[in-house]
């Protein structure tokens, strides 16, 4: 079955198909950045608490505190920022690696769609108008020569 296919709706239905594709790739980028986001500022939260609790405990020994006392704050400060950033380094590579593995298979997309338009404008019968066969997966049967 043959028809013929304007090269402009050719393009129009490429971008189309494209535009479906694009959020599927994106869907679960934008957890990652999240995540890679957050994570210091809970872990900066967890400093500020920490810091609170330490003060606090200074405030209620009226300046003369023993030094155990206070490392407990101190100790959940660093281990808060410890933990955000335990968890934020390898969101933010994460979601750089697939960020960067989004835009490259989009792009070799438009690529794809280009050189398909290419080929199709190169063997129609005329500029704005070229013919468009289904492909099938059929396999071929060829008789070895004789």
């Amino acid at each position: 079955m043959k028809r013929d296919l304007p090269l402009g709706d050719l393009r129009e239905a490429l971008q189309e198909v494209a535009q479906l594709q694009v959020p599927r790739l994106e869907k679960n980028l934008s957890i990652l950045a999240t995540v890679g986001y957050v994570s210091p500022l809970l872990g900066l939260l967890g400093t500020v608490t920490g810091m609170i609790r330490v003060f606090q405990t200074v405030n209620m020994a009226r300046g003369t505190v023993p030094v155990g006392e206070l490392a407990g704050g101190i100790w959940e400060a660093l281990l808060t920022t410890a933990g955000g950033l335990v968890v934020a380094i390898p969101a933010y590579v994460a979601y750089n690696f697939l960020a960067s593995r989004m835009n490259a298979t989009v792009q070799d997309m438009e690529r794809a769609g280009i050189e398909m338009i290419q080929i199709l404008k190169e063997g129609g019968r005329s500029r704005s108008t070229a013919v468009v066969t289904p492909v099938t997966t059929e396999p071929r049967t060829e008789k070895p020569p004789a």
